[in-house]
């Protein structure tokens, strides 16, 4: 019982020593319920913020809870789905214990439930959803989601950690899109300020990923821990940090106004520049109202994109050249195919049902404004 310590040595192919950080490896044997067994992760399904509308996890299982373990939570939709429409409502499981931002967390699937799921009536705006659950004592995690509005459930039982592992033979690519979004992220952060810990993390970093494809598997899966590691080192920066990051996201915000300011009626300009000194003065008194002011600024931003059709054109052809992003090759490659037919008949309006299908398909990626303007849950509590 106790702490058992345990002295490691490590060789190379020729027999040399190999220097370690650590020698040693720590196994504290406790008492657990005979036929229970711990959780390793926390697991938890995304919602809007009724508040703010920023992406939150609702936790069905903590970390350390007693494994197998079963229940059923319901939530309410935020949006209206008509049948037969590409709009749709997501089931989003992640797996980890950073509260914010929650895609710093393991992104392990999802359960999409569209217009094109039933043939009539509508899902209204606070429309009930039920989910059933069952977290297996391997952690494997069986789901089913009802929406009795209109009679229809949608089963999953694919998440599993061992279909959700990385193949560190073959994923080179996977991997160091994660490490180089990453290190955005960090340079990003530290435009304007220096900090040793995120400065000793990116040059770790770099140092992988400066050798690409030349990295072997075990190289490649320490690169892969490092990073999920790092992203906690980076979400309490961003926690402690908060008024500066605020800055940082409302400059940026601004300028993405601008830039399609012309499309913009004068209603929303007035409106977008009261938000605009309103989030200035909250972010000078360390308020948490910046949060709710910017995302407003935000959704503003985003129906002012979004009514040129030009970004329609960007963002399916940034889709086309990032087939990795999506968790259904089969399904992408034919949706592809029929969005590049559309392109050549500047067919706008067909393309924007093929962008909002590959939506459904495409995994969440770190500080994605795309996810985030056009892939909310539409669940909340």
């Amino acid at each position: 019982m106790g702490e058992n310590h345990f002295n490691v040595q490590c060789t190379d192919e020729n027999g040399a020593d190999i220097k370690l950080e650590s020698s040693t490896i720590v196994i504290t044997k406790t008492l657990i319920n005979i036929g229970k067994i711990p959780c390793a992760h926390s697991v938890g399904v995304e919602l809007e913020d009724p508040v703010t509308h920023k992406p939150i996890l609702d936790y069905l299982i903590k970390k350390d809870d007693l494994l197998p373990k079963s229940g059923t939570v319901k939530y309410k939709t935020t949006k209206r789905i008509n049948a037969g429409s590409s709009d749709s409502i997501s089931f989003k499981l992640w797996e980890g214990e950073i509260t914010d931002p929650i895609v710093y967390n393991r992104f392990i699937g999802e359960i999409t439930i569209s217009g094109n799921s039933f043939e009539y009536g509508i899902i209204p705006v606070g429309s009930e959803i039920i989910c059933e659950y069952t977290f297996s004592d391997s952690g494997n995690i069986e789901t089913k989601v009802t929406v009795p509005s209109v009679g229809i459930t949608e089963a999953k039982d694919s998440y599993d950690r061992l279909s959700g592992q990385i193949d560190f033979n073959n994923d080179y690519e996977k991997v160091l899109n994660e490490a180089q979004n990453l290190l955005d992220k960090i340079d990003e952060l530290t435009e304007n300020q220096f900090d040793t810990k995120l400065d000793d993390i990116a040059e770790k970093i770099i140092a992988y990923v400066e050798r690409g494809d030349e990295l072997s598997a075990e190289e490649l899966q320490t690169l892969f821990e490092l990073v999920q590691t790092s992203k906690g080192v980076v979400a309490a920066f961003i926690q402690e940090n908060r008024t500066s990051v605020w800055q940082q996201e409302l400059d940026s915000i601004v300028h993405d106004f601008t830039t399609f300011e012309e499309n913009a009626t004068p209603a929303m300009i007035k409106q977008f520049n009261s938000l605009k000194e309103s989030a200035q003065r909250a972010i000078d008194m360390n308020s948490s109202t910046a949060e709710k002011l910017l995302e407003q600024m935000r959704e503003i931003t985003a129906k002012v994109m979004f009514s040129n059709d030009e970004i329609y054109l960007a963002i399916f052809s940034f889709m086309a050249e990032n087939p990795q992003d999506f968790n259904n090759s089969v399904l992408y490659h034919e949706l592809i195919i029929q969005g590049i037919q559309y392109v050549q008949q500047n067919d706008i309006s067909s393309l924007k049902n093929i962008i909002s299908r590959l939506l459904q398909i495409r995994i969440p990626k770190e500080d994605s404004e795309l996810d985030v303007m056009l892939k909310g849950s539409g669940l909340t509590k």
